[in-house]
């Protein structure tokens, strides 16, 4: 090739490049172009987890368009180590720090701020937040400062301390699905799955290690385990439960799969394929995960499969402490029945638990005389596929849901509703 079609090749293969850098930042930043974006109401733990995981997405192909640009066209031995010392010192220099940020402001902003803003009927108010400020509470690395009534309701509270390790679960779980439906792990993804899958689990155990006189005021879990106990004396929670409980989130084929793909990342620059389960069409992968509720702790046992290209999730939980605590289920589908580009699917939710009653009640017991009642949520989802750009859908997901807790959704009985915007990279 002669040095002017050369110049000529490498001048359209930067323009290219440029145009699709360009295309990838406008996806990150805008609210109409993303991957995947949604908002409900009281911007809850869905809407910060579709947020992170879009803008980790647009990130990285920028810089894969770059990397593209600058691909020789032949690999040597230099090229490889250059290569590879690029991969770990972005790693290190990049991708590990906005994880923890993300994880950070997904634990504070769309985890406690989401529950005090679903109380603010009840007299609370977030009044702001702080990130990375040792001048604030002691040992914390961020905290989210809210106003709270005279006469607190146990619940209220209970469920406000653990609101952000509950919205590291849900970015977990997202995460977990965004990696069934391609099928592969991403390695500068990892860490933002570790840390986000970790969060509850490493805030217990840096908790079993302090003494009394060494735990902060704004310990989640010390909260934690005083507004449980005081709802629930016939089945208190000690430290040591919450402690081997939180074990079982190393019973998960992503973590291990995340981990790994973390190294392929760095020594080959490849995808990890996603440890599946496969027999024919079929795919499965299980997950286990633990999250903590009003009635104690609770486990998720979670199943992700597909037949042929349907991505579906089926779940079960308890509460292994409490023999009258919560047990659920879940289904999730959302292709259901499809009508040229128009997909509908459903969500659904189902519990079994102590009935609640008044949220505000300051007198809250979970006893083995309290009633139980069943509960459920139920959600039409609908994707609509655009024309305005490629594989672009804007969706719906909107129900009912009667009073109880469940992950990540408004404890009062009530509507629903939440829209969304997807565009495949």
């Amino acid at each position: 090739m002669s040095a002017f079609y050369k110049l000529i090749f490498y001048e359209k293969k930067f323009i290219l490049s440029v145009m699709k850098i360009l295309a990838s930042l406008v996806l990150a930043t805008s609210p109409f172009f993303a991957s995947q974006l949604s908002v409900d109401k009281y911007l809850s733990p869905y809407t910060g987890a579709d947020l992170f995981i879009t803008s980790f997405e647009a990130q990285m192909e920028a810089e894969d368009s770059i990397k593209e640009f600058f691909q020789p066209e032949e690999d040597t031995w230099l090229t490889l180590g250059i290569a590879g010392t690029y991969r770990t010192a972005t790693m290190l220099g990049w991708w590990v720090p906005l994880s923890l940020a993300e994880m950070v402001v997904q634990h504070e902003v769309f985890g406690h701020g989401y529950r005090v803003r679903e109380f603010k009927k009840f007299g609370y108010d977030v009044l702001g937040y702080s990130f990375f400020d040792k001048s604030r509470l002691e040992g914390a690395i961020a905290t989210t400062s809210y106003q709270a009534p005279n006469l607190e309701s146990p619940f209220l509270e209970n469920t406000i301390a653990f609101g952000g390790t509950e919205a590291n679960t849900v970015l977990a779980q997202r995460m977990r699905e965004n990696s069934f439906e391609k099928g592969f792990l991403d390695g500068r993804l990892s860490i933002l799955y570790l840390f986000s899958n970790a969060d509850l689990s490493d805030y217990i155990q840096l908790t079993a290690k302090l003494d009394d006189g060494t735990i902060s005021e704004g310990n989640d879990i010390q909260a934690y385990l005083k507004t449980v106990n005081q709802m629930n004396p016939d089945s208190p929670v000690t430290i040591q439960q919450l402690k081997k409980f939180s074990h079982f989130c190393n019973f998960d084929p992503f973590l291990w799969g995340n981990q790994l793909s973390f190294f392929s990342y760095i020594l080959f620059g490849k995808e990890f394929p996603l440890p599946v389960f496969q027999k024919g069409p079929f795919r499965f992968v299980p997950s286990i995960s633990p999250n903590l509720t009003p009635f104690g702790p609770e486990l998720i046992l979670e199943q992700y499969f597909s037949i042929g290209t349907q991505p579906q999730r089926t779940y079960a939980r308890f509460t292994p402490y409490n023999s009258r605590g919560s047990y659920g289920f879940g289904y999730k589908n959302l292709y259901l029945k499809s009508f040229e580009n128009t997909h509908f699917g459903v969500i659904l939710d189902g519990w079994y638990a102590p009935k609640i009653g008044k949220l505000s009640n300051n007198e809250i017991k979970f006893t083995k005389n309290t009633p139980m009642r069943p509960g459920a949520q139920a959600l039409l989802t609908v994707r609509q596929s655009m024309e305005l750009f490629a594989n672009s859908k804007v969706g719906i997901d909107i129900g009912v849901k009667s009073q109880g807790y469940l992950i990540g959704t408004p404890v009062e009985q009530g509507l629903i509703a939440r829209v969304s915007v997807e565009l495949e990279f």
